[in-house]
């Protein structure tokens, strides 16, 4: 199977700017871009954290597909790596410990939901033949929705929804975000599960790239599939009730920013792996290759230059 270094360089490319979203210097100086939008809407900001989500499911094609070839056991494997990220992640937020009570301690965060997505992502394919991966992807996403319609009542605010009420239930205030004002965690329990959606679709689409090939004609296919799902994605965020919308994960924010992820791949399969243009994208390679020891560090310096 053919190595796509534009693989490496979206990865790079996102925990790049997930880095500086997360790090801008100064809080009360930050560009437009680098926000977040209040509530329901998409800026720059919030394609960063479901486009490396994306990338996920791209490279965990890859790897099934290599360990599956050689028999190995990828279920087992990508359930410690999800593990591993959890942990990696209660650590991060826990840091510097000796300032920081485990009463105050954030369960959820950014590692947390790579993890335990990538370890629903890993169960849900290996009970399932490959052929549906899109199936899946509309189980995650449909049953989301339901979820939030019916158990919520369709309460989408702040203050009323279903996510948080789980969270504060399971783990209570202390353990949870409040950088809305309340206790409510962007990456909580409940909306992880529509998060698999966007590492499934990221699989899909490298499972079917992989069916056809890479050329110009299937890049042609692959950016339109991904401006279908953009629609659809805008469509059931306008018209269908469920708002585009990160804290919550919206339904309707999986499609439309798998969508955009899946044009912006095709757009550097083109330039990097079908034209050979490589000595720009060589910055992002290496952060892609390294991409959570990159993440790890930068929390670290920033919390150690940030200590009191």
């Amino acid at each position: 199977m053919q190595r796509l270094l534009s693989i490496d360089v979206l990865r790079g490319l996102t925990i790049c700017l997930m880095i500086l979203v997360n790090n801008p210097g100064s809080w009360s100086y930050v560009y437009a871009p680098l926000l977040h939008a209040k509530w329901d809407g998409c800026t720059l900001t919030d394609l960063v954290f479901p486009f490396f989500m994306f990338v996920v499911g791209i490279s965990m094609f890859y790897s099934t597909e290599k360990t599956t070839a050689k028999g190995q056991d990828w279920v087992q494997k990508a359930l410690l790596r999800g593990l591993k990220l959890i942990l990696v992640g209660l650590a991060l937020n826990w840091y510097p410990f000796y300032v920081k009570h485990f009463d105050d301690l954030r369960f959820f965060g950014i590692l947390q939901r790579i993890g335990l997505a990538y370890i629903v992502a890993t169960v849900l394919l290996s009970m399932t033949n490959r052929s549906y991966v899109w199936a899946l992807v509309l189980l995650v996403t449909i049953g989301y929705w339901i979820i939030m319609m019916t158990l919520g009542k369709g309460d989408l605010s702040l203050e009323g929804n279903i996510i948080s009420k789980i969270d504060l239930f399971l783990f209570g205030p202390t353990h949870i975000y409040k950088g809305f004002g309340i206790p409510f965690d962007p990456e909580g329990l409940l909306s992880t599960l529509p998060s698999v959606g966007n590492i499934l679709l990221g699989y899909f689409m490298a499972q079917l790239l992989a069916k056809w090939l890479v050329s110009e004609l299937s890049l042609m296919k692959l950016v339109t599939l991904g401006l279908g799902c953009t629609s659809l994605g805008w469509l059931w965020g306008t018209f269908g009730g469920f708002p585009i919308n990160k804290p919550l994960w919206s339904s309707s924010y999986v499609f439309y920013t798998a969508g955009l992820g899946t044009v912006l791949w095709a757009a550097l399969i083109y330039y990097i792996d079908i034209r050979k243009i490589t000595w720009g994208p060589y910055f992002f390679k290496v952060f892609g290759q390294n991409a959570i020891i990159a993440f790890v560090l930068s929390g670290v310096i920033y919390k150690t230059l940030n200590i009191v």
